[in-house]
């Protein structure tokens, strides 16, 4: 929560339970033993919220069959239900929801990295048996892609790419790609020198080509140096925001630290993951047939015209 906002929380006791007592910053408040919730006005603190519930025939549970279900939100602001605690064989049942400028990165359960559940917002345990723990990683969303150097006659739906009305000098990447469009190469227009920032190749809303991460107009992550759709350098393998291969530590271009020539095989990992363009694509592959082809074609003519210089010489 950040601070000056607004936040309430609210509990409720299952069936055969009622509420105790409930505690605020560690101090017992009796007003709201039935109220159901509570809100913080103009937050300018961290706060608590301990609520101890007991059976309504007051009996005790056994100590030894009542395990804690512990739950956290990282990184962000989000909800998710609170720590507590459940009878050994009872169902129970975490919900979480990441804040607005939020999105959910990661779910972990009892320390196990879960993709299952990036987009479930909850996760049930049948008939507990032992302590369990729910930790959910935020990142902050991307800010939108931002224009520049449109031409006028620039409409929406135009194909990724720089539009032909384009004046020499004007900056490059003039208008946010389509999904699956690639990064607009510098050749665009006359006088571009910078890439498009914050790509988004596979259409899901979040940027993964020549991402800006702090804001000043520049990729600070996996940078597309040749426009060819795939990054060459500060390639973030693990989507934390932090380059983890090839980084360009002097700004010059070129990798310059924790250099993996086999980045590539590591990038399609994750493209088979997260649906990004692999590098071995059609495109990429006729590339290097015609690069192959014209190299052999070079090197047979220089070949010929040697031999029939040889000829006449004799």
């Amino acid at each position: 929560l950040k601070k000056g906002g607004d936040y309430t929380v609210s509990w409720k006791p299952a069936d055969g339970w009622k509420v105790k007592e409930v505690l605020i910053d560690g101090m017992v408040v009796e007003s709201l033993k039935d109220a159901g919730e509570v809100s913080f006005q103009d937050s300018a603190a961290n706060h608590t919220v301990h609520v101890v519930f007991i059976r309504e025939d007051g009996s005790e549970p056994d100590k030894d069959k009542v395990y804690k279900i512990e739950t956290a939100i990282v990184d962000g602001e989000g909800t998710i239900t609170a720590t507590g605690e459940v009878e050994e064989g009872q169902a129970h049942t975490v919900t979480w929801e990441a804040g607005k400028d939020y999105r959910i990165i990661a779910v972990a359960v009892d320390g196990e990295t879960r993709p299952d559940l990036l987009n479930a917002g909850s996760v049930t345990f049948e008939s507990v048996e032992k302590d369990h723990s729910v930790k959910v990683t935020l990142k902050k969303k991307n800010p939108p892609v931002i224009s520049g150097g449109d031409d006028p006659s620039d409409k929406p739906g135009d194909d990724p790419g720089d539009d032909p009305g384009d004046k020499p000098g004007d900056d490059p990447g003039d208008k946010p790609n389509k999904p699956g469009g690639k990064p607009n190469k510098p050749e665009n227009k006359p006088g571009g020198k910078d890439p498009d920032i914050n790509v988004d190749t596979n259409g899901d809303g979040v940027p993964d080509i020549n991402i800006d991460t702090n804001g000043d107009g520049k990729p600070d992550i996996n940078i597309d140096t040749d426009g060819d759709g795939i990054p060459d350098i500060n390639i973030d393998i693990d989507r934390d925001g932090v380059p983890d291969i090839n980084i360009d530590t002097d700004g010059d271009g070129k990798a310059d630290k924790n250099i993996d020539k086999n980045y590539k095989e590591k990038y399609d990992k994750e493209a088979a993951e997260w649906n990004y363009p692999k590098t071995g694509d059609e495109s990429s592959l006729m590339l290097w047939v015609s690069l192959i082809a014209t190299s052999i074609l070079a090197l047979g003519t220089l070949i010929l015209a040697r031999m029939r210089k040889a000829s006449i010489s004799k």
